[in-house]
């Protein structure tokens, strides 16, 4: 009975680990090296323990199951003293539901040899089913079947169910596939021997041979040779079990030709923007709004230094690094603009690189939407413009400077005083006017190199005196205006006092003799709060010093006689008539059309009228800007003349471009030619003027940062001669032309 007992309890506690614990070792234990096994996996007999440790151990790889024994029916039967028999039944319930339980009848017979139980022979079995289980079971695995079928013919795509060898025979393919394929069932079995690797692309047979070793890829993309066209197919696949065990794939097929080609064409968009991003120097930016995430192309990276890829966008834009603070609004504005969709947007701001220097830049950039209007992202060029700006505000300075002293004109000196007037609010500010005491004897007596000297020793004398934040210009031939804002009236008249005495430091040709100067003053608020007005009174203040006998400083106050109340000499009477006409010839031309070139949108209607400006100053019959390829060859873009204005491209003849080309050789090595009757001298030049009827022909080359970009031809029916000031006007207003034609270059109206 002792020997009964020791048996129940070792197969009650080995059958408890193998199946709740899934352990192996409990069983091997109990093991001898003579125990046999019938009943486990599919092998019915094992002779030795090897055999089935070998096939425990490989159950156990693939997972073991886990079950919780619901019943332990067993009896032993001791036969001799060391030999004992045991019989009856194990229920173990699977804790997955997926899985079927097991019920086992057993018979197993140990051997108890030097105090250790050993097990000799074990036998397992399963109970019979009757014969309606049988036929409920084959009737419910059937229609499983039908069910698994039916779920297979409506899956989107081809499905098919091949073996695993290398011809991946196809035991099944749903009406889809021959659909997507073009061919009947009995045409794959005969032309293709209901091998799926045939009909795969000999391309990429190798391929799909390869990548099926790998039991862990579970998607292919391949060519497969269809009745009407080759085709490529997404296969995806799924390794399960068929009928009497036998491996197969489940293959899940999608036509992808379309999505190919459309990703082949991104593709070659790609590399093309790729090829075009490292030949230009613009850079190419995106801005995804999903992501919030903006890319740079490399140039980014090489021209300022920063990462090409800025993450949380819209938060990085709000105080960007790489934006100056005085251009940071207009910056946030635009972008605002950008991510609410409101593009296209079309802007100038400047950059600053990771090393801290500056550059001038043209933003322009356009938004891309969805299907339903919503803004996916925006993507733009960011285009280096500092060399044009440079030039821009060169030309600027040169258009509100005065010639001779370097000060500003007349018009530019009313600008930035009036400018002045809008920010000063409540603070005291002066306005003097000082004028040369009979500076028209110094040009009659010394010459009128003498007198450009004496101008501009004087405007040196200003430049000492007064600040650089002071509004200093010459606004007549001998006459001058100083604006200085936060002074009192004590302190104004201190300055001008010692303007006064610095006057007395210029010398006439080694005589005793020196310059004398007369100053009047107005006072803001005090007297005046435009600059009319200001001007008005420090005019009066002015010729109420000139009546007291000059060489002296003075404010205004109401006992100042009114303008024209005071007799003076008849060389100051003149003056400002003659010194007007002279400054609205240049200063005023110059400003003009800087002013009309850089606010105006319509490059073409913004040239047209700059053209009929110097049509008036110039007495021009005709004008012509002409745009130089790299051939040297001559393209009209513009050309004005008395009876018609035209801003887009004439239809020039032959004997015009032939002309233009001879004025261009007449040119030579030089900037800037006029040629008249009495000083042309070239037999061609006289030959095409004469036959064009022209009496005077004025042009200059139009450069584009130090390259050779156009040409500006002005023609005169006139004897006209034009001075030196008209000659200097001329060039600056054919750089000005340069500048905006190269801005706008790419537009389809200006012929390159």
């Amino acid at each position: 009975m002792v020997l009964e007992n020791e048996v129940l309890q070792l197969v009650r506690s080995t059958a408890k680990a193998y199946f709740e614990q899934g352990d192996l070792d409990s069983l091997f234990t109990c093991m001898g090296p003579d125990t046999t096994i019938i009943g486990i996996r599919e092998n019915e007999y094992y002779h030795s323990p090897e055999e089935l440790k070998q096939a425990l151990k490989q159950n156990a790889a693939t997972g073991v199951e886990q079950f919780h024994i619901s019943n332990f029916d067993l009896k032993a039967q001791a036969l001799t003293d060391s030999l004992c028999l045991v019989a009856g039944t194990i229920s173990a319930a699977a804790k997955n539901p997926v899985t079927a339980d097991v019920y086992n009848r057993v018979t197993a017979m140990f051997k108890k040899s030097g105090g250790k139980l050993e097990l000799v022979h074990l036998h397992l079995s399963c109970p019979n089913i009757s014969q309606d289980e049988m036929h409920l079971a084959a009737r419910k695995l059937k229609n499983r079947s039908q069910q698994f079928f039916k779920v297979l013919e409506n899956i989107p795509g081809g499905t098919l169910l091949c073996k695993l060898d290398k011809e991946r025979t196809i035991v099944y393919m749903s009406s889809s596939f021959l659909k997507m394929t073009g061919y009947t069932a009995d045409t794959i079995k005969n032309c293709f021997h209901s091998h799926y690797m045939e009909m795969i692309s000999h391309i990429d047979r190798h391929y799909v041979l390869k990548t099926l070793k790998n039991p862990d890829t579970l998607e292919l993309e391949y060519r497969v040779t269809c009745k009407n066209a080759i085709r490529w197919i997404l296969e995806h696949h799924k390794q399960i079990t068929g009928e009497d065990d036998c491996p197969l794939y489940l293959c899940i097929l999608t036509d992808a030709t379309e999505q190919k080609e459309q990703s082949n064409q991104l593709r070659l968009n790609l590399e093309r923007y790729q090829i075009v991003s490292r030949q230009t120097a613009d850079i190419i930016f995106e801005w995804n709004f999903a992501y919030d995430s903006i890319c740079f192309s490399s140039s980014w990276e090489e021209k300022f230094g920063y990462q090409t890829v800025q993450a949380h966008a819209a938060q990085s834009i709000k105080c960007p690094r790489f934006i100056p603070q005085q251009d940071l609004e207009q910056f946030r504005s635009e972008m605002k603009k950008l991510s609410a969709g409101k593009g296209p947007v079309d802007f100038e701001t400047r950059f600053i690189s990771r090393e801290g220097k500056h550059f001038w830049c043209r933003v322009r950039a356009s938004i891309q939407y969805s299907r339903s209007g919503r803004p996916l992202r925006a993507v733009g060029v960011i285009t280096d413009i500092s060399k044009e700006k440079e030039q821009q505000l060169s030309l600027m300075e040169q258009v509100q400077q005065d010639a001779l002293t370097g000060l500003l004109n007349k018009n530019a000196t009313e600008m930035q005083v009036t400018a002045q007037l809008k920010t000063v609010g409540a603070d005291c500010c002066a306005l003097m006017i000082l004028d040369l005491d009979h500076f028209k004897t110094v040009n009659d007596r010394y010459g009128h190199l003498r007198g450009d000297a004496v101008l501009t020793d004087t405007a040196n004398a200003i430049r000492h005196i007064f600040r650089s934040s002071d509004v200093t210009g010459r606004i007549g031939g001998d006459e001058f205006l100083i604006f200085v804002s936060k002074i009192g009236r004590k302190t104004a008249l201190k300055k001008a006092h010692q303007l006064l005495q610095e006057m007395q430091h210029i010398e006439l040709d080694g005589s005793e003799q020196c310059m004398t100067c007369s100053v009047g003053i107005a006072c803001y608020p005090e007297d005046a709060q435009t600059f009319s007005d200001l001007y008005r009174f420090a005019d009066r203040a002015l010729y109420n010093v000139k009546r007291g006998g000059r060489a002296e400083a003075a404010f205004y106050s109401s006992a100042c006689l009114p303008e024209g109340a005071c007799c003076l000499d008849a060389e100051e009477t003149l003056r400002p008539a003659q010194t007007t006409h002279l400054y609205a010839d240049s200063g005023q031309l110059l400003q003009e059309a800087f002013h009309v070139l850089n606010s105006t949108p319509d490059t073409p209607y913004a040239i047209t009228h700059v053209l009929e400006y110097m049509s008036t100053w110039f007495y021009a019959s005709y004008l012509y800007v002409c745009t130089l390829d790299k051939g040297k060859k001559l393209r009209i873009a513009f050309s004005w003349d008395a009876r018609n204005v035209s801003a887009f491209p004439v239809e020039s003849n032959a004997g015009l471009i032939h002309t233009l080309h001879t004025y261009y050789a007449a040119l030579g090595k030089e900037d800037l030619l006029c040629a008249d009757e009495t000083t042309m001298c070239a037999p061609a030049l006289r030959q095409e003027m004469q036959e064009r009827k022209i009496a005077g022909m004025m042009e200059c080359l139009m450069m584009d940062c130090d390259t050779p970009s156009g040409l500006l031809v002005l023609e005169s029916s006139l004897h006209e001669s034009w001075s030196q000031d008209r000659r200097k006007a001329f060039s600056q207003i054919g750089s000005l032309l340069a500048v905006f034609l190269s801005k706008y270059r790419g537009q389809s109206y200006i012929p390159s």
